[in-house]
């Protein structure tokens, strides 16, 4: 039976004996549910008006109300487990380098700092605690990049938003499913973005030429060629398969990415938008009707194309070819953009091509090259005057 008669010591004999109030017992509770992830919990409550026969019966209907309900005691959750549960819930929905990228930011920034902390205790003053400590976060180089000087960096603003971010994702889903009162990261507010924060390093025409001379591999130089005149993200061509190019029509449907840096698993594009189909231009479809006849899944696929191969290529070719830029792989693909729009092409068929789920993302990044843009409107406007 739930419910217990409370007990009390006899001073004279120090046996436990039924408590009584007014003459009448007095009575308790003592009881197991099980939370919402199936785990027994014992709950006793106490209560000093649960006497004599209306208390019992309060009593009883409180137990029925435990027993017919998820007990949900939340107050000692700290943010390890918050986290635990956040994990196995956004891993669902997240792509594998997203889910993976927040394990990482909270393992290597949020945890010894917060991680121990009940998320209900949990202030505005942690957060910014927490930013100063980023803010004078150094970490080494890991990268054998032999065009940046080696040794230890600060953590860029970019990086620093990524793992605010995190934070206020977890706490975020403490407010939704494990009542949390409020997001005191989202109160904070994160990072606010460098100016230049979308600006970028890219090859112009001129540069690639000097770039891919340079490339002896004949598979890596296909690679590279097709990135700059294609813009497609570098998992994106991994994954391209032959059944996904139309050589009649001269058209590639892009369909799915593959992601190099963790266990080259497949996955859909990057957004909705990212599903595309776009046409090929002369140099892109001599290049594909090489692998015309190929049997392997991929035209190119994870056995051939290797992330780090491929970011040392890249950094050794811009050696020999004297390019004084921080070219990335992603870079090809803002100088696919770059080329664009230095040439005219719109804005709209630059953002369709590319696969931007809203215009306003193409223009936020390529916004610096308009002012290049305007010189040339006004050069053109003063042959009028």
């Amino acid at each position: 039976m739930p419910v217990y008669t409370e007990k009390v010591k006899d001073k004279t004999t120090g046996k436990l004996i039924d408590k009584i109030v007014d003459g009448k017992k007095q009575y308790y509770i003592r009881t197991y549910v099980k939370d919402q992830f199936g785990n027994s919990k014992q709950i006793t409550r106490h209560n000093k008006d649960w006497i004599g026969i209306d208390g019992k019966k309060e009593a009883n209907w409180e137990e029925r109300k435990l027993q017919n309900s998820i007990y949900n005691d939340y107050s000692k959750m700290t943010l390890d487990e918050l986290f635990e549960k956040y994990k196995s819930e956004v891993k669902k929905n997240l792509s594998e380098s997203s889910y993976r990228r927040n394990c990482d930011n909270y393992k290597n920034y949020i945890q010894n700092e917060l991680g121990f902390k009940i998320i209900h205790n949990i202030t505005t003053n942690d957060i910014l605690e927490l930013h100063n400590k980023l803010d004078k976060k150094t970490i080494k180089q890991k990268h054998n990049n032999p065009r940046r000087e080696k040794g230890v960096y600060s953590l860029s603003t970019t990086y620093k938003r990524t793992i605010h971010t995190t934070l206020a994702s977890i706490l975020n889903f403490g407010c939704k499913y494990f009542e949390l009162e409020k997001n005191v990261a989202s109160i904070v507010g994160n990072y606010k973005k460098c100016k230049n924060i979308n600006e970028f390093n890219y090859l112009t025409f001129e540069e690639f030429n000097k770039f891919i001379i340079c490339e002896t591999n004949e598979t890596y130089k296909d690679f590279f060629t097709l990135l700059f005149y294609t813009g497609m993200r570098k998992g994106e061509l991994v994954a391209l398969e032959l059944k996904n190019i139309d050589f009649k029509n001269r058209e590639i449907k892009i369909s799915q990415s593959i992601n190099l840096k963790f266990q080259n698993i497949l996955n859909t594009p990057k957004t909705k938008k990212s599903n595309r189909i776009i046409q090929m231009s002369t140099i892109v479809y001599d290049i594909l009707l090489k692998y015309r006849q190929n049997t392997d899944t991929f035209i190119f696929g994870p056995e051939k194309i290797k992330a780090t191969t491929l970011a040392r290529k890249c950094d050794n070719n811009c050696i020999k070819a004297n390019i004084d830029k921080n070219i990335r792989i992603h870079d090809f693909r803002h100088s696919f953009a770059t080329l664009c729009l230095n040439n005219g092409v719109p804005i709209e068929i630059i953002r369709d091509y590319l696969g931007h789920e809203d215009i306003s993302t193409t223009i936020n990044i390529y916004a610096h090259l308009y002012k290049n843009a305007q010189d040339e409107l006004i050069k053109i406007l003063n042959k009028f005057a």
